[in-house]
């Protein structure tokens, strides 16, 4: 089998990025790289030097236009979500194809990544559904897919993440498709390599439309229970430092109420 990472990045200093990571070199796999406002700066000699890296310019904005645009131009058995910072090892690379080799029946499997801040992962291999583990969460460059598979058929909705309407919970909405979907999910405890950074909802969040996303997936996700969950969330939030709970509790159940009109206009990338 065969393996596309399907590798995001914007901005000139973004794709200096993936030059100067090093990208290793296995065999059956690439690097596809979907590249938004690029500013029509050149492509690197280093990477155009390279037979399994692939640059394709992405005139859209938002960070799941970008994943979007790598997916759909990804030809490998196995699609890998990837980000210009991580530094990927090899030998994963090639345990994730082994992965879906040993196991045809998997269409999606979530990996971890080694990090200066831990992050809680369930203890071993596991399927997974909704809810998910408690204080687990799957981030999108954590995510491999079978590509002929109804997980290769999935897109990120372009209503979420950064640059969108609601600049997160792209990552869930990912995962829940998936599951409303019946995707045979599970998690791998393999690393998919070293990210320098923390994870984004590690910070204080201060974005009215952060917390409004955090609403539409819990109406999405959990249906007439969600302002029950907005309640928990927000004490959560606070509990953390990481915002007041009337604040972040007003904007949440902002976005239950405009989780409706999102379903109605983004169908296609959801459920049916």
């Amino acid at each position: 089998m065969t393996l596309d990472l399907a590798l995001v990045t914007w901005q000139p200093e973004g794709i200096a990025r993936v030059a100067a990571q090093q990208l290793p070199r296995v065999d059956g796999v690439r690097f596809v790289v979907s590249w938004q406002n690029h500013g029509d700066a050149p492509v690197p000699e280093s990477l155009l030097q390279r037979d399994d890296v692939e640059i394709h310019r992405c005139e859209l904005t938002g960070v799941a236009n970008n994943r979007n645009n790598a997916v759909d131009h990804c030809r490998a058995d196995i699609i890998l979500m990837a980000d210009d910072d991580i530094a990927y090892d090899a030998d994963a690379l090639r345990e994730i194809i082994a992965i879906f080799e040993s196991h045809p029946e998997l269409d999606l499997a979530t990996l971890r990544y080694d990090s200066s801040r831990s992050k809680p992962y369930p203890p071993g291999e596991m399927r997974l559904t909704m809810p998910l583990p408690v204080d687990y969460w799957v981030s999108t460059v954590e995510v491999a897919v079978r590509r002929d598979s109804e997980a290769g058929r999935l897109r990120f909705c372009p209503d979420f993440g950064p640059g969108a309407l609601y600049p997160a919970a792209e990552d869930e909405i990912f995962f829940l498709a998936a599951v409303r979907r019946g995707v045979n999910c599970r998690y791998v405890p393999v690393s998919i390599g070293r990210h320098p950074n923390l994870p984004s909802g590690a910070t204080v969040i201060r974005s009215k439309a952060y917390y409004k996303a955090i609403g539409v997936f819990l109406s999405l996700c959990y249906g007439s229970s969600a302002p029950l969950r907005a309640v928990i969330r927000s004490w959560r939030l606070r509990r953390q430092g990481r915002a007041p709970f009337f604040r972040s509790l007003f904007h949440i159940i902002k976005g239950i109420t405009e989780a409706p009109a999102v379903m109605r206009r983004n169908r296609q990338y959801l459920w049916p």
